[in-house]
């Protein structure tokens, strides 16, 4: 793809590694729609590598996975490996060290309080998922420690970091953007258009969120606060674009409070239709449960939103707390379906809605990938220095 080359692999588990994935899986609700991050890990192997240093950096070696070979064999003519998240890095490190190739740690989230963030354990299956997340909260220790660069996409998870003793010289921030000018070439497509008019209407009004599903994603709250909002307006209309391990709990709960008229699942789409959706809503929103998990991360549809010039609903976390007030691009809420519901009753005001969305388009630029992906440019163009 534009000179890139795509080289991708099915690693193949067998035996008890096969059976213990399969539990990882069980208990753990994102990863059965990602299905490309369990064949990432070997539980075996993983635990291993978190009892010790020395193991860490040379299990790899002992034990070669699918993942080492193949990367082994293009990593011979690299000058980087650039690896993303948490379950390979340890086998770029292994490579790089051996080759003397550096390597750039790529970490979007905190990923070991990002599986206890997508679940609601009590009993076994809580104290096993602990089990699990503290061999990768060791595992993510050990990589931080041995990459040559990291890069974090908010600064708050980049003072994570700091706190951990990282130098943070080590560490850039290269935040999760927005590609505008796909966007806007993307903004009508005529066959979405259609479908959102239609449940539109001549005077409704449609509250949109685009996404993955999921426990702490906040849409839980934001159907319960409709029965509210629809006593005061019912031309509001709530989009949920996506899809996610509980939305057969969403739509459940979308029958029990009758409101089937006003809520709208439209399922999975191609990212081509995003920009259409948003620019065809009159609000968009990111609830987010306050955990360690969102507190140290920022989802690319806060910068969507904002570039197609639709005011934004965020929940009191500090990345989205921080941009939104800063910018002056939306309401900052408490995750209460109250607040929310009010927030959106608020909005219905198109006067302060253009205001707030044309602050929001105006600053989004500075959020553009355009600009952020300068950043990575010069580390590239530095990567002499890292080794």
């Amino acid at each position: 793809y534009n000179r890139i080359h795509v080289r991708r692999i099915k690693p193949r588990l067998k035996g008890i590694s096969k059976i213990l994935m399969n539990v990882a899986v069980r208990l753990n609700p994102i990863l059965k729609i990602k299905r490309h991050i369990p064949k990432v890990h070997n539980l075996i192997i993983d635990f291993l590598g978190s009892l010790s240093p020395y193991l860490f950096k040379n299990i790899d070696y002992a034990f070669k996975s699918d993942w080492y070979k193949e990367i082994e064999k293009i990593a011979k003519k690299s000058d980087v490996i650039h690896v993303h998240d948490l379950p390979l890095v340890r086998t770029a490190i292994a490579i790089g060290r051996r080759y003397k190739i550096p390597v750039i740690f790529d970490l979007h989230e905190n990923w070991p309080e990002a599986m206890i963030a997508h679940t609601k354990y009590k009993g076994l299956k809580k104290y096993l998922l602990k089990f699990v997340v503290d061999v990768y909260k060791r595992q993510e220790c050990y990589s931080l420690k041995y990459a040559d660069k990291i890069i974090v996409v908010v600064d708050e998870s980049k003072k994570r970091l700091i706190n951990k003793g990282i130098t943070k010289n080590k560490i850039f921030v290269i935040m999760n953007s927005v590609d505008i000018p796909f966007f806007n070439k993307n903004k009508n497509h005529k066959k979405v258009a259609r479908i959102v008019k239609k449940i539109k209407g001549k005077e409704g009004f449609i509250v949109t969120y685009t996404g993955t599903f999921g426990k702490h994603r906040g849409l839980e709250l934001a159907i319960k606060a409709m029965p509210n909002i629809i006593k005061k307006n019912s031309n509001v209309h709530l989009l949920l674009v996506g899809d996610g391990p509980n939305k057969n709990e969403l739509e459940k709960l979308v029958k029990e409070l009758r409101i089937q008229k006003n809520v709208h699942f439209m399922g999975f789409v191609p990212s081509k239709y995003l920009p259409t959706f948003i620019n065809y809503s009159d609000v968009c929103f990111v609830l987010h449960a306050d955990t360690l998990h969102t507190r140290t991360t920022i989802p690319h549809k806060l910068f969507e939103y904002m570039a197609l010039g639709k005011p934004v609903i965020v929940t009191n976390v500090a990345p989205l707390k921080r941009i939104v007030n800063k910018e002056k691009c939306g309401f900052v809420v408490n995750y209460d379906k109250q607040e929310i519901a009010q927030a959106i009753i608020d909005f219905t005001d198109k006067k302060l809605a253009i205001q707030l969305g044309n602050n929001g388009r105006s600053s989004a630029k500075k959020y553009s990938w355009k600009k952020i992906s300068k950043v990575l440019i010069d580390i590239y163009k530095n990567w002499e220095k890292i080794y």
